[in-house]
């Protein structure tokens, strides 16, 4: 069960907007995928705080961490809060591959410094393949046409027929037509 004061969107408003204005929000369960969780460490109760609980949990995307600590101290009856929460991995980044600032000046300075391909972040996104005359289209922030066989609000990531990335796009319905719609759109390579 998501928080109330989330970002999940009923009838066109965010579920903390909802709830900043004091309104009584039913808040639709989700279904999540939670792959495993460890137990990495456990404290007993000590005199000046309660036990605490360390776990990995290796989950998809739409689980909200807090509502499972919520949910876990539920079930054992003792209730239960989030102290930390680090994340380790996302779209494919590890934590451990990350720099922080100074790293990142360093490698700028010394001209050693590359960016992370856009399209990297996207790779659980299904990608959609361009003719080139959909890529011209494309690239001017045209809808393209002819993709009944999508699912409207699914996200695509827009390849050329060269395998050039170029951006994404959501699908949309238009008076009865589904169209591919670029968010982002970057010109084909020539």
């Amino acid at each position: 069960l998501p928080p109330r004061y989330s970002a999940i969107k009923q009838d066109g408003k965010k579920l903390y907007e909802l709830a900043r204005q004091g309104k009584t929000i039913e808040v639709p369960l989700r279904q999540v995928t939670i792959t495993a969780i460890e137990i990495l460490d456990w404290q007993g109760a000590q005199r000046d705080r309660g036990p605490e609980l360390k776990i990995k949990v290796d989950c998809g995307e739409g689980t909200y961490i807090r509502s499972l600590a919520r949910d876990l101290g539920a079930k054992i009856g003792c209730g239960a809060t989030l102290a930390k929460l680090e994340r380790t991995l996302s779209c494919g980044l590890q934590l451990q591959e990350s720099m922080d600032f100074s790293e990142i000046e360093a490698r700028v300075s010394s001209n050693n410094f590359e960016f992370i391909a856009p399209e990297t972040l996207l790779n659980h996104w299904p990608t959609f393949r361009l003719n080139s005359q959909q890529a011209h289209q494309w690239s001017l922030g045209q809808k393209i046409t002819g993709v009944d066989h999508l699912t409207v609000d699914q996200w695509f990531v827009g390849k050329d027929d060269q395998d050039n990335f170029l951006g994404m796009a959501i699908v949309q319905e238009r008076e009865g037509q589904i169209l591919l719609a670029p968010k982002v759109a970057f010109s084909p390579k020539s």
